[in-house]
C-alpha cells in the first residue's frame, strides 16, 4: 500500500485535537473552516491576502495568476 494523502492525514490527525480551535484555519475567499490535519492552506494572492482552500485556489486563484501572467507576457513582448 502506498502512503497516500489519507494515510498521511491519519498520521497528522493522530496528534491533533479536533476540539482545539487552534487546529483550524479559515479560507479568506469562501470563509469555510478547515481542520489543519486534513487540508493544508494555499496562498490566496493575488485574489486576497491570506490562505485559501483547494477549491478556491483552483477556481479563482490559479486562473487569476494565469491571467496576470499572460497580461505581463503580452506587455513584455510589446516592448
Amino acid at each position: 500500500m502506498s502512503m497516500g494523502k489519507t494515510m498521511i492525514t491519519q498520521i497528522i490527525n493522530k496528534n491533533m485535537n479536533p476540539n482545539d480551535r487552534e487546529n483550524y484555519w479559515t479560507c479568506v475567499i469562501c470563509s469555510k473552516e478547515f481542520f489543519k490535519g486534513y487540508m493544508m492552506p494555499n496562498n490566496a494572492d493575488p485574489v486576497k491576502e491570506g490562505d485559501c482552500c483547494d477549491n478556491c485556489n483552483a477556481d479563482q486563484v490559479i486562473p487569476e495568476r494565469v491571467k496576470q501572467f499572460v497580461k505581463f507576457m503580452k506587455k513584455e513582448k510589446a516592448q
